[in-house]
């Protein structure tokens, strides 16, 4: 086994890779046959370029699924290291784009789906967050009363810190206890 660099991250990679383990673009000179659909690792469709982990069929075309060579522990590196969406795109461009059964509508509707998606999950994202706001002046610049900040109130102030110590959210704009 040899070692080559990659045409895109120039890191060295096997010369037996079909994609680069870095970055995924497809290696020069590599020619990856379009066998069956692999029932394990990732499969594109060459209609309108939707991925389908071990699929044979696209559930939204019913054309026959290609093996884009890439396990799903591959697929979940990518996606953790950022380079999903390179991937997938130099996947489209090779496997969907340049194929004979592609469907420019349908291609750019899936384009839209996934767009509208990621931004569906971005906005789940930042409403996920939780914010208290203050009953007096309903500001949400808050924090949470920590069991040590109550047992300190105890002992230095006794039970004049009984008060306190039954509040679970302090504001940082009224100063109030809630």
């Amino acid at each position: 086994m040899a070692l080559i660099k990659c045409s895109e991250c120039g890191k060295e990679i096997s010369d037996k890779a079909n994609t680069c383990p870095n970055c995924g673009c497809p290696i020069e000179g590599k020619v990856m046959s379009q066998e069956r659909p692999s029932p394990t690792g990732m499969n594109i469709c060459p209609k309108c370029g939707n991925f389908i982990i071990g699929k044979e069929k696209c559930p939204d075309c019913g054309a026959t699924m290609v093996n884009c060579h890439c396990s799903e522990e591959d697929w979940t590196t990518m996606l953790l290291d950022n380079t999903l969406t390179k991937w997938e795109t130099q996947m489209r461009r090779k496997y969907v784009v340049d194929s004979e059964e592609f469907d420019s509508i349908m291609y750019d509707d899936r384009l839209k789906a996934e767009k509208d998606e990621d931004e569906y999950y971005k906005n789940l994202m930042e409403q996920s967050h939780i914010t208290i706001e203050c009953p007096y002046c309903h500001s949400t610049n808050t924090k949470k009363i920590s069991g040590l900040s109550k047992a300190g109130s105890i002992a230095l102030f006794g039970i004049f810190a009984l008060g306190k110590t039954s509040k679970q959210w302090h504001c940082n704009n009224c100063d109030s206890n809630f």
